[in-house]
């Protein structure tokens, strides 16, 4: 599309001069996060886990949920893994009225 531009002014052949160095800037980018995306489902697939199981997760989500949580293992149970995530269910109460909310 930049190349059939009929340039008439100095301003527009900086125009287009921007405009192409741009686009090169984000083919480079968009390669980038390409190769990266790869490079991430690899280390996601050579960890074991099975976070990209669930629906909406790919190798870029995986990858930071397994890289800050760790080894699942080390936590003892479920309620301490919910603790640490925080979506361990906490009560909340007002008045003389108590119930459980997940946050």
């Amino acid at each position: 599309m930049l190349e059939g531009l009929q340039l008439t002014s100095p301003v527009a052949v900086a125009r287009k001069e921007l405009a192409t160095e741009l686009l090169g800037d984000l083919c480079r980018l968009d390669d980038q996060m390409k190769e990266l995306r790869q490079r991430l489902a690899g280390v996601v697939a050579a960890s074991g886990t099975t976070t990209t199981k669930v629906f909406g997760v790919g190798p870029v989500i995986a990858a930071m949920v397994v890289g800050l949580t760790g080894n699942v293992r080390r936590f003892p149970s479920r309620a301490h893994f919910g603790a640490y995530n925080a979506t361990a269910p906490i009560e909340v109460s007002s008045g003389e009225r108590s119930c459980s909310v997940s946050t």
